[in-house]
C-alpha cells in the first residue's frame, strides 16, 4: 500500500506538468520492467485561421462600444470575410490567410417613396396585429334538476289535513263507556277516493271539548273501520294521549269510520267536541284526488356563461326561457304550473307575476344580459283534477335558456384603436440629405368592416387621420358595414421639409367603431345574431407625391468609427507585436462611394479621412486620405461617382469573397511622407493602445427630381447612395530582429501554478516527487506548417524572472521533426521549490518577412519517459493495480 501511494505522487506531477500546455493524457500509464515509466500525453494543435479568425477581428472592432444600440448598429454596418480574390496570380499569395473588412458608412435610399412605405407598413402592421375580432355570446343552455317525491308527498299530506272540525256527542253515561261513531267525511277528511300508505305512516286524531267546561270526559279506546274491516285500533287516554292509528302498508278511504269509546264523570247529552286529524308518513298511491293545488319549491339553478372575455353586455332581440316538468306516465289528472324568477347580478331580471303552465316560453326580449351567471329559481304548482299519483323516482324539471338574436352587443376590445407613428428621420438622412419638397401627401386608408348591416348606418365605422409633419389636418371618413372601403385623405400641398431641423415624422390614425364609448373604451354593435363572429381591421398606405430631393446642399458630413466616444482597443494586439518585434505588412484600404441616381449629376465628392491613436504618451492624429500636403488646411480628394462594381453589402459572411475592389475606389495612402500622414500599416506598426477613425464628406449641392428615381426604378436599378470603406488584410509581417513568441501569449492561456499552489504554500505531494524520479525525458513529434519558427524551447522563470533551468530546445527546423528534452533530478528539485511554477513553450522566429497561409497549423504529439525506482501500473481514472 505504501508503494502504491509513493508511485501515484510522481505520476501526478508528470501529468500536471504537461497539463500546463493543455495536453490531454491517456487513461493508463505502463511502467516497463527496467523500471521506466512511459506516458503518452496526446496531441495539441494550433490553427492560424482559428486563432486569427473573422470572429476575433470583428470582436476587436466592436467589443468596446458601450451603448448597446450603437453597438448593434455598428455590428450591422461591419462585416469580415475570408478574401480570396480571383485576380491574384501569385500561387503563394493565393494560399495566404487574408480577410476583407467592409464598413458601410452609409446605405441611404434616395427613393423617398420607400420612407412613405415604412410609415404605412408600420401603421398597417400594428393595425393587422391588433385586428379587432369578437364573437357574440352564444347562449343556448339547459340544466335539469330533480324534484324529490318526498316534497310532493309532504304537500299532499298537508293539503288533506284541514284542521279542527266540530261534532256533537248525543249522550254520555257516568256508569259506562259510551260508543261515539264518527265518519271521516264528517271530520273533513276528504279530497280523495283512496290513499295507500307505506311504512311508518299514521293517522293522528285529537279530540277536545267544543265549549270550555270543568266536566271531565276522556276517550279510552278507538277503532278505525273501513266498512266492516278493522283498519287499526288504539287504546289510551285522550286527550292526554293523541289517538294514533298505524296505517303502515294500509289503505284508507273517506267513507271509513272511527268508533270512539268515551268515559265521562256524569251523564250528559249533546256534548260539543272538536276533532282534528293529521297524516304522517308516506303515500304510496293516491286516487281520485281533488284537493286544492300544492306548491313545491325548486332549488336555484345557476348557468355560467362561456362567452368571449371581451363581452360586456347585450340587449336581447329574440330569446326565451322554458321550464318543463316531466311527469310519470302513471300519473293522471295532474297539471304542473310554474312561477319563475330569472336574474343576473346587474343584468337580466324577470319574475312571473303568477303561475303559468309548464313549458310555457318566457320571452326575454328587451332584457339586458351581461357576462355574469344567470340564476333561475321557481315554484311548481301541482293542480289535481280527479288525479291519480303513485310514489316515484325524483321528477325531472328541465330548464332551457336560448337567445337567438341581439338588438345590440357591447364589448371592450383588447387593443387601442389609435395607431401612431412617430419617428425621427435616420441619422443618415439627416447627414446626407438636405430637404424634400412635395406636391402633396396622401394617406390612403382601407377598412375591412366585417360588421353586419344594421338598420341604416348603425354599424358604420368612422376613421380619422392627421399628421403635423405633412400638414394633414384631422379628417374623418366613414366606412360602411359588411364591405371593404378605401378612402384618401390629402395634405402637404407644396410642403418642404428640411432634414437638418430634425423634425418628428408623425402620423396618427384613429378608428371609431359604432357606439364607441371613449370613456369606458367599449364598442356597441347592432342587429347581430348569437354566436356570430365579428371583426374589422384596416391598413394605411402613405403616398409621397414629391417634386425634388436635395442631397447634401453644401453641408459637410462628419462621423467616426466607432460611432460613440469609445476607441478600438488594440492594446493586446500591440503588446504581442511589440514584444516579438513584429511589423505588419501593408493593409490596403479603400474609400468608395456610388449611386446610379448621381451618375449623370457630375458629382465629385470631397473626402477626408484621418485616425486618432492613443498610447502611454497621449493622443496622435494621422491623416490617412486628403489632397493637400498641409494637414491643417487639407482639402478633400475628389473623384467622380460612378457605377459600383462591388456588391455591397457583400454575400454571406460564411462564404469566402472572391470579387475585386471597384475600379473607381480610392486607395487610402499617404500624400506626403511626414509624421502627419500615415497608412493603416504605419498606424498599427507604432503599436497604439487604441484607434479611432474619423471621416468627412462633401458631395456638393445635388437636386434630384422624382423622375430621376422613376427612371431607375423602371430599369430595375438601385436607388441608394452608398459609401463604404474596404480594408484588405493579408496576414503577414516582418520580424525586424530575431525574436520569440510565447504560446501562452497567442493562445490567451491563464498563467497559474500547474500544481494549483499559491505563493507561500507548501505541498507534501510535490515535496515527495524528487525522491522517486531520477530523470524525465519529453519526446515530441511536431508538424509545423506556419512558416515561422526555427526552434521551439521550453522555459520557466522564478518570481525574480530568473530561469529555473536552461531553455530546453524542443525542435529545430520546420515541417515534421522529432526531438527530446531531458529534465534531470536536480532540475526537478528546482521546479518543486518554485512557487508558482509556470512553464511556457516559446517559438524562436528569425529576422525576416513571413506570410501566414490559410491552412497553417502547428501540431505536436508528445509523450514522456520517466526513470523511477518502482515497477507499477497506474490507472489515470483513479483505480490502482499491480
Amino acid at each position: 500500500m505504501k508503494n502504491i501511494i509513493k508511485l501515484s505522487i510522481p505520476l501526478t506531477f508528470l501529468v500536471s506538468l504537461f497539463f500546463a500546455c493543455s495536453f490531454k493524457p491517456f487513461n493508463k500509464i505502463q511502467i516497463k520492467a527496467q523500471p521506466t515509466l512511459e506516458a503518452p500525453l496526446g496531441v495539441r494543435e494550433f490553427s492560424a485561421n482559428s486563432y486569427l479568425s473573422k470572429e476575433k477581428i470583428q470582436k476587436i472592432l466592436t467589443d468596446k462600444t458601450k451603448d448597446e444600440k450603437t453597438k448593434a448598429n455598428t455590428i450591422k454596418r461591419i462585416a469580415v470575410y475570408d478574401y480570396i480574390p480571383k485576380s491574384e496570380q501569385d500561387p503563394n499569395r493565393k494560399k495566404q490567410l487574408r480577410y476583407l473588412i467592409h464598413y458601410s458608412i452609409t446605405d441611404i435610399d434616395l427613393n423617398f417613396d420607400n420612407y412613405a412605405d415604412v410609415i404605412g407598413d408600420t401603421l398597417s402592421a400594428e393595425m393587422e396585429e391588433q385586428q379587432i375580432s369578437f364573437v357574440t355570446p352564444k347562449i343556448e343552455t339547459s340544466q335539469t334538476v330533480h324534484i324529490p317525491f318526498s316534497d310532493i308527498n309532504t304537500g299532499l299530506l298537508n293539503a288533506i289535513e284541514k284542521g279542527k272540525n266540530s261534532l256533537s256527542i248525543p249522550h254520555v253515561s257516568e256508569s259506562s263507556l259510551t260508543q261515539v261513531p264518527a265518519n271521516l267525511l264528517d271530520i273533513g277528511f276528504k279530497g280523495f277516493q283512496k290513499l295507500e300508505f307505506g311504512e311508518n305512516s299514521s293517522l293522528i286524531i285529537t279530540v277536545t271539548r267544543g265549549v270550555p267546561s270543568q266536566d271531565f270526559y276522556a276517550v279510552e279506546k278507538a277503532t278505525l273501520m273501513n266498512g266492516s274491516e278493522t283498519v287499526a285500533r288504539w287504546n289510551g287516554t285522550a286527550p292526554t294521549d293523541p289517538i294514533r292509528f298505524n296505517l303502515s302498508n294500509k289503505s284508507l278511504s273517506p267513507s271509513a269510520t272511527i268508533n270512539l269509546m268515551v268515559k265521562s264523570n256524569k251523564d250528559e247529552s249533546n256534548i260539543p267536541i272538536q276533532v282534528a286529524y293529521k297524516l304522517e308518513g308516506k303515500i304510496k298511491k293516491a286516487e281520485g284526488i281533488t284537493i286544492d293545488p300544492i306548491e313545491v319549491s325548486i332549488p336555484e339553478i345557476s348557468f355560467p356563461l362561456d362567452i368571449d372575455k371581451k363581452f360586456q353586455s347585450a340587449k336581447i332581440a329574440v330569446g326565451e326561457a322554458k321550464m318543463q316538468a316531466i311527469l310519470p306516465a302513471a300519473w293522471k289528472g295532474i297539471i304542473p304550473n310554474i312561477k319563475r324568477s330569472i336574474q343576473q347580478t346587474d343584468g337580466l331580471y324577470f319574475r312571473d307575476p303568477g303561475f303559468t303552465p309548464s313549458n310555457t316560453a318566457l320571452s326575454l326580449t328587451n332584457q339586458t344580459v351581461n357576462k355574469n351567471p344567470i340564476n333561475v329559481s321557481a315554484t311548481m304548482q301541482i293542480v289535481f283534477n280527479n288525479a291519480t299519483i303513485t310514489e316515484t323516482e325524483p321528477i325531472p324539471l328541465q330548464t332551457e335558456i336560448k337567445i337567438e338574436k341581439f338588438d345590440s352587443v357591447s364589448f371592450k376590445p383588447e387593443h387601442n384603436l389609435e395607431y401612431k407613428y412617430k419617428q425621427k428621420f435616420s441619422q443618415d438622412v439627416q447627414k446626407w440629405l438636405t430637404a424634400i419638397e412635395f406636391n402633396k401627401v396622401i394617406a390612403e386608408i382601407e377598412i375591412q368592416n366585417g360588421l353586419p348591416q344594421g338598420s341604416g348606418s348603425e354599424n358604420t365605422i368612422k376613421t380619422t387621420a392627421k399628421s403635423k409633419a405633412f400638414n394633414i389636418p384631422e379628417t374623418t371618413e366613414e366606412f360602411p358595414a359588411d364591405k371593404t372601403t378605401t378612402k384618401k385623405i390629402e395634405g402637404g400641398k407644396n410642403l418642404k421639409i428640411k432634414f437638418g431641423r430634425n423634425p418628428d415624422i408623425d402620423f396618427t390614425v384613429k378608428i371609431f367603431p359604432p357606439g364607441y364609448d371613449e370613456v369606458n373604451k367599449t364598442i356597441t354593435v347592432y342587429n347581430i345574431s348569437s354566436g356570430q363572429e365579428l371583426s374589422f381591421k384596416g391598413k394605411v398606405k402613405i403616398i409621397f407625391d414629391w417634386k425634388t430631393l436635395t442631397v447634401d446642399s453644401g453641408q459637410t458630413v462628419k462621423d467616426s468609427y466607432p460611432e460613440d466616444s469609445t476607441y478600438i482597443d488594440l492594446s493586446e494586439v500591440s503588446a504581442i507585436l511589440k514584444k516579438s518585434h513584429l511589423k505588419i505588412h501593408e493593409i490596403p484600404a479603400y474609400f468608395y462611394i456610388e449611386s446610379p441616381a448621381l451618375k449623370d449629376k457630375k458629382v465629385k465628392p470631397k473626402v477626408k479621412i484621418w485616425a486618432n491613436t492613443t498610447n502611454s504618451t497621449g493622443e496622435k492624429q494621422k491623416i490617412i486620405m486628403a489632397s493637400n500636403n498641409d494637414p491643417a488646411t487639407a482639402d478633400y480628394v475628389e473623384k467622380e461617382v460612378k457605377e459600383k462594381s462591388l456588391p455591397i453589402p457583400l454575400a454571406d459572411e460564411k462564404i469566402p469573397y472572391t470579387g475585386e475592389i471597384p475600379e473607381n475606389a480610392v486607395k487610402l495612402k499617404k500624400e506626403k511622407d511626414n509624421n502627419a500622414w500615415a497608412t493603416f500599416m504605419d498606424i498599427i506598426n507604432e503599436y497604439p493602445e487604441s484607434l479611432k477613425i474619423y471621416y468627412e464628406f462633401d458631395l456638393g449641392e445635388i437636386i434630384l427630381n422624382k423622375e430621376d428615381i422613376k427612371l431607375l426604378l423602371d430599369k430595375d436599378r438601385n436607388t441608394k447612395l452608398q459609401a463604404d470603406i474596404l480594408i484588405d488584410v493579408p496576414v503577414g509581417f516582418e520580424v525586424t530582429e530575431d525574436s520569440t513568441l510565447s504560446f501562452a501569449d497567442i493562445m490567451d492561456e491563464k498563467r497559474t501554478d500547474i500544481f494549483g499552489r499559491e505563493q507561500g504554500s507548501t505541498s507534501s505531494t510535490v515535496d515527495t516527487i524528487s525522491q522517486y524520479l531520477h530523470s524525465v525525458l519529453l519526446c515530441a513529434k511536431v508538424e509545423n506548417t506556419t512558416g515561422l519558427a526555427s526552434a521551439f524551447t521550453l522555459q520557466a522563470f522564478d518570481k525574480d524572472k530568473k530561469p529555473i533551468f536552461d531553455p530546453k530546445e524542443l525542435m529545430v527546423g520546420q515541417a515534421s521533426n522529432e526531438a527530446q528534452i531531458l529534465f534531470t533530478g536536480q532540475e526537478l528539485q528546482k521546479i518543486k521549490d518554485t512557487i508558482p511554477f509556470i512553464p511556457e513553450i516559446v517559438m524562436k522566429i528569425p529576422k525576416g518577412n513571413y506570410y501566414i497561409e490559410r491552412d497553417a497549423k502547428l501540431k505536436a504529439n508528445l509523450s514522456i519517459i520517466a526513470n523511477t525506482d518502482i515497477d507499477y501500473t497506474y490507472d489515470m481514472t483513479g483505480s490502482k493495480e499491480h
